[in-house]
């Protein structure tokens, strides 16, 4: 009984210690979670520093990839007007024009609205560099300035659009100038459009190289008569 009476009383103080032990865990535990927290942002500090100090250390190179992805060609091309199977590519028409032609109905350039029409070679100029000529050993007469060169953004003189005129019935060469100035421009001499597109006179020259309209002939003949 005297041992039975010394156990009890030891109980009440075991009981407690356990108490004790089971609310120290929680701390331990929190403890434990903020020290991985710590260690965690620790090391996201660390990442961080290198980083900047790389972008500081090699400006440079970074800019001078960021410059080499911006002119890497997409492959994107306007004059691409239709797919592998045959349908029009309606949305490239809005590059050039601010809205898509009715191609069955225009008749010409009179009848369609184009983008830049105060100077619609300005268009042309978003993908293509502004080079003053026609073709050959004029373009390097224009570069280096020697006198003579021709510009060809002009309004053309009378004897010029008759001579015009005529190679769009003897030849069935369409050389259409600006609707508002009237001045020649880029689709003057170069057919714009992927063939097929259009019917008739308007598709001449469509995909030839250099997508003269004369479709291969020399095509100073057609306005120069030479």
């Amino acid at each position: 009984m005297h041992l039975d009476n010394k156990l009890r009383g030891k109980m009440p103080e075991a009981r407690s210690q356990r108490s004790k032990a089971r609310s120290q865990k929680p701390e331990v535990r929190s403890q434990k979670n903020f020290s991985l927290t710590s260690c965690f942002l620790h090391l996201t500090s660390i990442f961080l520093l290198l980083t900047s100090c790389l972008l500081l250390l090699e400006p440079a190179s970074f800019a001078q990839e960021a410059r080499l992805k911006e002119s890497v060609p997409t492959g994107f091309n306007p004059h691409d007007q239709i797919d592998d199977e045959g349908e029009i590519l309606w949305n490239k028409c809005l590059i050039c024009h601010p809205e898509i032609p009715n191609i069955k109905e225009a008749k010409s350039i009179l009848d369609v609205k184009l983008r830049f029409e105060e100077d619609v070679k300005q268009g042309c100029f978003r993908c293509h560099p502004e080079v003053m000529h026609p073709g050959g050993g004029w373009i390097g007469a224009t570069l280096k300035g020697i006198a003579g060169a021709p510009d060809h953004w002009i309004k053309p003189p009378e004897y010029i659009v008759k001579n015009m005129e005529k190679s769009l019935k003897e030849a069935d060469v369409i050389m259409p100038l600006e609707p508002k100035t009237g001045k020649i421009f880029c689709a003057t001499c170069h057919n714009p459009h992927e063939r097929g597109l259009l019917i008739g006179k308007a598709d001449k020259g469509a995909d030839y190289e250099w997508r003269l309209r004369s479709a291969g002939a020399p095509i100073c003949q057609y306005c120069h008569r030479r």
